[in-house]
């Protein structure tokens, strides 16, 4: 845990380098701080709301194991990656898309009816598996004070918003909830657009793939560190996504990083929803494992002819 006199510390530290950072504007050529100076001021003002924060011992191990579980999202992803797609190719496999396409008020009611079910089982399991990471943790390893501020954790120390350890928990499984809704559309986008399951599973990888490349190929404080931080490997980490502030240089501007990823996960979000509805009202076929010479003859029937007697 964090005593009192290492969190006023760490407070202090931040505040010296905000004013060092100062002094070298005054004296220096330009009137204008550099991006480096003004984030440093930007981080000093956020902690300073900090300044009534008094953190308290407790015991932290059972809270830092419940969130630090890579297990429940590894096993939590898989779920909803089965769900997504069992979802549309059960339904490839049983013709039931040529039947509904016949019924044209019918695909949007069932376009709804498929977005909501990873919505809300999404949420669903990440009470479930979460929660009972937290109730197994806590007796494990000893009950905490969860109204003492997260700021107490030595993990957190770094945190910049002023809330407990149980609004931190619910903001960790908001977190979490809505990074799994938007693996779970984007898995029944792709199980939309595709025709096999096996070519779902090398997109999906394919993808994954791309974004732990970039998760773990850029520096942290890299000028393409937006590719790094808007990624689902970071929002995944969520411990490490709030333990500490950071800022985005946005046309020479300091911006939240938190801030800004949460605006463009709400905006991809909403593209994400729109581009399934679009693509499964309007895509015309919808069959499982068609080969394109089975294409071909469907569509010109004429080519191959009847076969010899």
């Amino acid at each position: 845990s964090v005593t009192r006199e290492e969190y006023e510390a760490f407070l202090s530290s931040v505040s010296e380098k905000a004013e060092i950072l100062s002094g070298i504007s005054i004296f220096g050529d330009s009137d204008v701080d550099s991006y480096e100076q003004q984030s440093m001021k930007q981080t000093a003002r956020q902690y300073q709301r900090l300044d009534n924060v008094v953190v308290s011992p407790g015991q932290s191990k059972g809270f830092l194991s419940t969130t630090d579980s890579i297990a429940t999202d590894l096993i939590l992803l898989l779920l909803l990656l089965l769900f997504s797609a069992i979802s549309i190719f059960d339904e490839k496999q049983k013709g039931l898309f040529s039947l509904i396409r016949s019924m044209p008020n019918r695909r949007g009611k069932t376009i709804v009816s498929k977005i909501v079910v990873p919505i809300v089982s999404s949420g669903f399991l990440t009470i479930l598996f979460w929660g009972s990471n937290l109730i197994y943790c806590s007796f494990s390893f000893g009950i905490d004070n969860y109204t003492r501020p997260i700021q107490s954790i030595t993990a957190f120390i770094g945190c910049p918003y002023p809330i407990s350890i149980i609004g931190y928990f619910v903001i960790f499984l908001f977190t979490k909830w809505f990074v799994y809704t938007i693996f779970s559309m984007s898995v029944l986008l792709i199980s939309i657009l595709f025709e096999r399951v096996s070519t779902v599973g090398f997109v999906t990888t394919a993808l994954l793939g791309i974004e732990a490349f970039f998760y773990f190929g850029i520096e942290p404080l890299s000028p393409y560190r937006l590719l790094r931080i808007f990624n689902v490997f970071s929002m995944i980490q969520t411990n490490t996504f709030y333990s500490t502030y950071s800022t985005i240089d946005i046309f020479g501007t300091p911006v939240s990083a938190t801030v800004f990823v949460w605006a463009l996960l709400a905006l991809f979000s909403v593209f994400l929803l729109a581009a399934t509805a679009f693509v499964y009202v309007m895509k015309k076929n919808y069959q499982v494992g068609v080969s394109l010479v089975q294409k071909i003859r469907k569509r010109f029937p004429k080519l191959h002819g009847n076969p010899a007697a």
